[in-house]
């Protein structure tokens, strides 16, 4: 079976977490966790998703060769999980908002890893607010989009505004999927200030990207 980008560097993720109980929250069609059962890489996966069509098409996918070292839940992220049952969540294919609220509902002490759809900035910032401490946070590009992945668990952790923006390990190790992200948001940010007819507080904020922006494009070449 041939796997995504997103997907490997997912997986990958997880192996470096060296966990063998995993929850694969919005699972959708199971292939990450799949890829992770086939590699002997965990022992075994709650995979959940709020979708039954979703997680029918994981039960299938997965039941034929690993029935035993799976459990399908059709619920709502980790409500219906004991902490003690896992290791490691992970949280992919949503935005930052539904992530959030899967955290809040229920507080556990295990590591995560996190892919948001949409508004990263605010899931790190949520984090870094209520006792998470981010391990990696990078960006990589596949099919035309861009994905923003996080490794976190409960800690202590103060970021700049830098950080909070453009992802800690991005900062740390400049890629070309990286360099790629900013300037299509410079062209983007840009694009919004046309419409600004004046000075405002929004306006800085926006030109202050695109000076920051700028400087890493113009530090990486």
């Amino acid at each position: 079976m041939k796997f995504s980008k997103r997907t490997e560097y997912i997986a990958d993720l997880v192996k470096q977490a060296e966990v063998k109980r995993i929850a694969d929250v919005g699972c959708d069609h199971g292939y990450t966790s799949y890829k992770l059962l086939n590699e002997n890489a965990v022992d075994f996966v709650y995979l959940i998703d709020i979708s039954e069509k979703s997680l029918n098409k994981a039960k299938k996918l997965l039941s034929v060769k690993f029935e035993d070292k799976i459990s399908c839940l059709l619920s709502d992220g980790l409500k219906d999980v004991k902490e003690n049952e896992i290791e490691l969540a992970v949280i992919t294919g949503m935005g930052a908002n539904e992530i959030v609220s899967i955290l809040t509902e229920k507080d556990m002490d295990i590591k995560f890893v996190l892919q948001p759809m949409k508004n990263t900035y605010e899931l790190r910032l949520y984090l870094t607010n209520n006792g998470y401490f981010i391990e990696k946070d990078f960006t990589i590009f596949f099919d035309g989009r861009f994905y923003d992945l996080i490794v976190c668990k409960k800690g202590n952790q103060t970021l700049s505004y830098e950080q909070l923006i453009f992802g800690l390990t991005n900062l740390q190790n400049v890629t070309t999927d990286f360099i790629m992200y900013l300037k299509r948001n410079v062209k983007v940010v840009r694009n919004i200030l046309k419409s600004v007819t004046e000075e405002n507080e929004k306006s800085a904020k926006l030109n202050n990207y695109i000076k920051k922006a700028e400087e890493i494009i113009n530090a990486y070449r």
